[in-house]
């Protein structure tokens, strides 16, 4: 038990919140489904060609979450998001562009700087009773896709924003309900050259979280 503790004030020290003394360190896990805005695809040629409004299939979308809120700036907070969906295109005729159908398996590893405000009396804790929050950050995106039959992992980099509310059942126990938005750009290698595809997806998902206390 306390070797996990002294590693948890080392990634702290790690991740830049030099002097944190004491955290509120807490696990969550969540489910919900994807939105994903249409995509942009460009490839190089013969012939080079790019398109817009690309659509792009909706998914589920599961994933689990490790974090820490600061005790001497309790607004302040990182985390560590890690996710599963599919973002696949269909066959279709874009505007200058025919569109080979691509399916894209996505494990997305986020790194998230947070802050959040409280709601209720500041009597007692109020970051135990509910509270909103924002954050965002960096992300690397796993990609296993198929191409006209062919298949290919990559690995991209990208950036997350999120916002969402979070409500405590119990002193440690906690319900949220979460907005993320994606964006990335995913390159694949073709015959011909390589084809870019820009993702922008909105994802929406509940989830359940323990908050330990600090130590």
């Amino acid at each position: 038990m306390r070797g996990w503790r002294v590693a948890l004030v080392l990634v702290l020290a790690m991740m830049g919140l030099s002097g944190v003394a004491r955290a509120e360190p807490y696990v969550a896990a969540y489910l919900g489904a994807t939105f994903p805005l249409d995509a942009e695809r460009s490839q190089t040629g013969p012939p080079a060609a790019s398109a817009s409004g690309i659509t792009v299939d909706e998914s589920a979308v599961f994933g689990g979450k490790i974090g820490f809120w600061s005790d001497p700036i309790p607004w302040l907070g990182i985390e560590l998001d890690i996710s599963g969906y599919t973002a696949d295109i269909p066959q279709q005729v874009a505007p200058g562009l025919t569109v080979i159908a691509t399916e894209m398996d996505i494990t997305a590893i986020g790194f998230h700087f947070m802050g959040r405000i409280p709601l209720g009396p500041p009597e007692g804790d109020p970051f135990r009773r509910a509270y909103f929050y924002l954050g965002g950050g960096p992300a690397i995106f796993a990609v296993s896709g198929e191409r006209g039959g062919v298949s290919q992992d990559v690995a991209e980099f990208g950036v997350h924003a999120l916002a969402g509310f979070k409500l405590f059942l119990t002193p440690n126990i906690a319900v949220f309900a979460e907005y993320k938005f994606i964006f990335t750009e995913v390159t694949f290698d073709t015959t011909a050259g390589t084809e870019d595809n820009d993702l922008k997806i909105n994802q929406v998902y509940g989830g359940i979280a323990y908050h330990f206390s600090f130590f």
